[in-house]
């Protein structure tokens, strides 16, 4: 009988967990899909964010400088916006 009770007890906090991530982002300060906007053009060709965004399902933090050839999470982000933003 105790054992019945904690299993059901544990499978009842899973469901509960599972569902509400899918409800409520994690991170909800956190824009999915950038924009242009989201990003300075420094005159070196560099960008910064100014935002909390992601790119490319990279997460990027206000003040990150993407470089041209600098990889984050594999992803050459500055080129990428290069393409993008023009």
């Amino acid at each position: 009988m105790r054992t019945g009770v904690l299993s059901g007890i544990a499978g009842a906090i899973l469901v509960a967990s599972t569902s509400a991530g899918q409800i409520a982002p994690t991170q909800p300060h956190l824009r999915q899909s950038s924009s242009c906007s989201d990003f300075r053009r420094n005159p070196d060709g560099s960008w910064v964010a100014l935002r909390p965004t992601s790119i490319s399902g990279v997460q990027v933090s206000p003040g990150l400088v993407l470089i041209v050839n600098q990889f984050h999470s594999g992803l050459d982000l500055a080129t990428r916006l290069n393409q993008r933003c023009k």
